[in-house]
């Protein structure tokens, strides 16, 4: 009830009355399951709030509210100077209004509503992407929204997807957003189009119509440390704090084993053997294999474990530090885990992130 985060009636009362304002309820419950504190969500409600106004006088409907809508918002504010402060950094009432449109999306779809349900197609699409290519609920929860604009545009009718209305989907979703999510958005479609291949709904040559995003991240960053440098950057790391004492387990993964970062977000507490001195590594394609777990990582895991990991119910080694309180991401990974995560992957042959 956003009764419980904003104590004002009146505020309360011009948020139901909004544009969006049946569904706030609903979203303040999603924030709070999600570890947001009572003040963050308070906020969030007042910045959708502003969401709703501009929408509504653009003659947008709830119904009608998605990623082209918020990539029109992110416009407007960025022609008013209403995107960045001064110091460049971004203003919430942008990444408010984003938690909201992520919440509408994944509800209307099913993700986190239990009453309704997807399309057929894209049901069978996440069991196939499960069972044949090892893909996490996360992935796919992120996939499954961009792969439904499509379906939309297409009216449900697959038959009548050709390489003309394929590019013009792409080129319509990525104006007005990152390099980042245009990548995305043509991954999770590529995806799709190959699934379609396999079971027969879409030309074996499609796929190759959804060209490649270039956007290259890092590339500033030496491909080698030297071990000085890197047993400099596991000494910066305090174990007496939260952060410290995470990646300084994090690093040790990644210098000593040369795992990749998808090894270690995916690391599970269950798979940790402390008798025997090994952890199970879940790789790619789901393959799991069994390495040693020396003493300086194991030692850095246990004060993690002990000391630093917010108490949820997880299964998953890693969490976030701040809400929402979530297993670690490969992409959520500290700027030092990610240059030792390069570098050890060089050193050992393994294949970098």
């Amino acid at each position: 009830m956003i009764s419980e985060y904003c104590k004002d009636k009146r505020k309360v009362e011009e948020l139901r009355s909004s544009l969006v304002g049946t569904e706030l309820d609903a979203f303040s419950s999603w924030l709070g399951e999600r570890g947001y504190c009572r003040s963050y969500i308070s906020r969030m409600l007042c910045e959708v709030g502003h969401f709703s106004k501009w929408a509504k006088t653009n003659q947008h409907v709830l119904e009608n509210i998605d990623d082209r809508v918020l990539g029109e918002y992110k416009g407007f504010l960025n022609e008013k100077g209403g995107l960045r402060y001064a110091n460049g950094n971004p203003v919430h009432v942008f990444r408010s209004a984003n938690h909201f449109v992520n919440f509408l999306t994944m509800s209307r779809h099913g993700i986190t509503a239990q009453d309704q349900k997807s399309p057929s197609i894209i049901m069978d699409f996440r069991t196939w992407m499960r069972s044949h290519r090892g893909v996490k609920d996360s992935t796919l929860n992120h996939y499954c929204p961009l792969i439904l604009g499509l379906y939309d545009k297409l009216d449900g009718k697959l038959e009548d997807l050709n390489v003309k209305r394929l590019r013009e989907f792409i080129l319509e979703r990525a104006t007005g957003f990152s390099k980042s999510h245009v990548k995305s958005l043509a991954a999770s479609v590529r995806m799709f189009i190959r699934y379609l291949v396999v079971i027969g709904k879409c030309h074996a040559d499609l796929e190759y119509a959804i060209p490649k995003i270039a956007h290259w991240r890092l590339s500033s960053l030496p491909k080698f440390l030297g071990s000085k440098e890197i047993d400099h950057i596991i000494d910066l790391c305090d174990p007496s704090t939260p952060a410290g004492a995470r990646d300084r387990a994090i690093i040790l993964l990644l210098a000593r084993l040369g795992l990749r970062a998808g090894d270690v977000s995916n690391m599970r507490l269950e798979n940790l053997d402390w008798e025997e001195g090994t952890f199970v590594v879940a790789g790619k394609s789901r393959r799991m294999s069994r390495l040693p777990l020396p003493q300086d990582v194991g030692e850095a895991i246990l004060c993690y474990l002990e000391k630093a990991r917010p108490k949820v119910n997880s299964q998953a080694v890693f969490i976030t530090l701040k809400a929402p309180f979530i297993p670690i991401s490969r992409q959520q990974f500290p700027d030092r885990c990610q240059t030792v995560g390069r570098e050890g992957c060089y050193r050992t042959g393994f294949a970098g992130f």
